[in-house]
C-alpha cells in the first residue's frame, strides 16, 4: 500500500516539472543510516529560481536546481572552484574546449562558466574575477 501511495505522489511531483523522482522502500532499517542529505540553504538565481544546496555530515556536497525547460532531461553537472574565472575561461579555450555560457555573475559575488571540455564533457567553474589594479 505504501509503494502505491508513493507512486501516486511521484506522479504529482512529475506534473510540477521534476524529471527524476525516485523512491525505494525496500532498504532494511538502518541500511542507509547516516547517509541522509540535508537541505543546506539556497541561493536565489533570479528568473532561474533557487540553487538549493545539499549538505551531508555538515559539509556542502552539491546543489540542485529546477530546469527552466520542462522537457529537459535531468543531468549532473560537475562544478569546480577556481582562483580566477577569467584564467579558467582562457585555459578552457586554449585546451580546445568551448565556453557555452559565461562568465555570468552570481548573487554571491562570484562568477560562473558553463563549458564543454575538448572531449565534449560538460563542466562548470565558479570563482572570482581578477581584481583590477588599484
Amino acid at each position: 500500500m505504501v509503494r502505491e501511495k508513493l507512486a501516486e505522489e511521484a506522479e504529482t511531483v512529475r506534473a510540477e516539472g521534476w524529471k527524476w523522482v525516485e523512491v525505494d522502500t525496500e532498504f532494511p532499517y538502518g541500511h542507509t543510516f547516516g547517509m541522509r542529505w540535508v537541505h543546506g540553504g539556497a541561493m536565489p538565481m533570479g528568473e532561474a529560481g533557487d540553487y538549493t544546496f545539499i549538505n551531508h555530515g555538515g559539509e556542502k556536497i552539491g546543489a540542485v536546481m529546477n530546469a527552466k525547460e520542462k522537457d529537459r532531461t535531468p543531468y549532473w553537472n560537475f562544478a569546480l572552484r577556481v582562483g580566477v574565472i577569467d584564467t579558467a575561461k582562457s585555459a578552457i579555450e586554449k585546451a580546445g574546449g568551448r565556453v557555452r555560457k559565461g562568465p555570468l555573475e552570481l548573487p554571491d559575488d562570484n562568477w560562473l562558466i558553463l563549458a564543454d571540455d575538448c572531449n565534449g564533457a560538460k563542466i562548470m567553474f565558479t570563482g572570482p574575477r581578477e581584481k583590477a589594479a588599484e
